[in-house]
């Protein structure tokens, strides 16, 4: 019995059937089979021992208080009983849930992560290509003023036109590597504004998907009919324009300031042709002693080019970074909605597990 039960077994009590019969039987036929027989077993003891002996009476005990009992205590445990049924089948399709946005949320995670790294990953190469694009300009403008003035200093070309030709080729040369400059940093900052845009369309497009397979799965205990106030979409539709103008915005920051101080370095241009005289007589002595002070002066103005550039880029970057820890903090907008819902589902889970082991402590329930 206990086998076929299975869970449902409690108990068993043992009765005497014909014993217990003739312990409580008062019409039998008076002196027939039964009558003698009940004769037999009240000589040997009194209807009450027989009730006992036979089992009769734990029978009835039994009956009167465990089976029948507190008729009122058993109606509000069978209520609850159905009360805590439903607390555990809603704690089951709560777990499901629960899951289920959990899964989400590490699916977006991932996403997102993947992202923060490429934004990085572009803001290496930016700024790579920055220190790049600035050496190759303040190179180009050293060896195109090289050539140039090399190239009047072959035409024996008296001191004072070399001076005033040194002067006027840097002059030009360098209005010519300001502009450069300027414009490499827009096109390199505004190549990685299009990068990051791309990236974040990208990152749109996943947590568009993800969130498109989720509601196409059907999330176990999840009804058609619930509304769960869940919408990324907030934080997906504005992701294409967060980064947009970060690297031109802070381009706009590349204001050569320290021009004033390469040009007073171009100003006060150094000349210093010794032996003077003999040059007058060996003009291939002029000429190396005019290439030495082109080679001097362009060495001066090199060195302050390049520590203006620095302290630009310096500050184009102290302009991008904070920007960009501001757009890959606003990249969490989505999973932080989820992680709001899966804490709420969590705290319910622990409310209606409390409630349904106080039911079972009080009443006795599984």
């Amino acid at each position: 019995m206990e086998s076929a039960l299975d869970k449902h077994y409690k108990n068993y009590t043992v009765v005497a059937g014909l014993a217990a019969f003739y312990a409580v039987a008062n019409c039998l036929v008076p002196f027939g089979e039964k009558y003698r027989n009940q004769a037999k077993f009240l000589n040997n003891s009194d209807r009450d021992e027989l009730k006992e002996k036979s089992g009769l009476s734990a029978f009835q005990n039994h009956l009167t208080e465990k089976v029948v009992g507190d008729v009122t205590y058993k109606i509000k445990a069978s209520n609850f009983n159905k009360a805590n049924y439903v607390l555990k089948q809603t704690v089951e399709k709560l777990n499901n849930v629960h899951n289920g946005f959990t899964d989400l949320k590490l699916n977006i995670d991932k996403q997102v992560v993947v992202t923060k790294q490429e934004i990085d990953s572009e803001y290496l190469d930016l700024v790579q290509s920055l220190k790049t694009m600035i050496d190759k300009n303040i190179q180009d403008f050293e060896r195109e003023t090289r050539q140039e003035v090399y190239q009047r200093i072959e035409g024996n070309i008296s001191n004072d036109d070399f001076k005033s030709t040194l002067k006027l080729k840097i002059d030009t040369n360098l209005k010519k590597v300001s502009n450069d400059l300027v414009a490499g940093f827009k096109k390199e900052t505004s190549q990685f504004d299009e990068n990051l845009k791309q990236k974040l369309q990208k990152l749109s497009s996943r947590l568009a998907s993800i969130q498109n397979n989720f509601k196409s799965e059907n999330v176990a205990g999840l009804d058609n009919n619930v509304s769960l106030k869940f919408d990324i979409n907030s934080g997906i539709n504005k992701m294409g324009l967060l980064g947009v103008g970060i690297g031109v915005g802070a381009a706009m920051w590349w204001n050569p300031v320290g021009w004033g101080a390469i040009a007073l370095t171009a100003a006060g241009l150094l000349f210093s042709f010794a032996k003077a005289i003999w040059s007058f007589f060996d003009s291939d002595f002029k000429k190396a002693e005019q290439k030495k002070s082109v080679d001097k002066n362009l060495s001066n103005i090199v060195k302050e080019l390049k520590k203006v550039a620095k302290e630009n880029l310096s500050e184009v970057e102290e302009k991008i970074e904070p920007s960009l820890l501001d757009l890959k903090k606003k990249l969490n907008e989505p999973s932080n909605q989820i992680t709001g819902l899966v804490q709420d589902i969590h705290q319910s889970i622990k409310m209606f597990n409390t409630l349904s082991n106080n039911i079972s402590s009080a009443y006795g329930v599984k």
